[in-house]
């Protein structure tokens, strides 16, 4: 994971930028009892690597993640 902190801001300016914050907003609009997971994995500029991604995908399935939004 990216930052490795319980910090879920977004790192910006970048491509990145607000997207985790957008697609909250939206989940939480049409499932206002659902519970987020924020999990960063790519960079500022929406880069990273397959392990990264990988590990991210699998550690929040482990914490029972039902969805996942890359």
């Amino acid at each position: 994971l990216i930052s490795k902190t319980d910090t879920p801001d977004d790192i910006g300016p970048g491509s990145g930028w607000g997207h985790g914050t957008h697609v909250a907003g939206i989940i939480d609009r049409i499932a206002p009892g659902s519970r987020l997971m924020p999990v960063r994995v790519l960079d500022s500029s929406g880069r990273g690597n397959s392990f990264d991604l990988a590990y991210a995908i699998e550690w929040a399935a482990n914490q029972g993640a039902d969805v996942i939004n890359l």
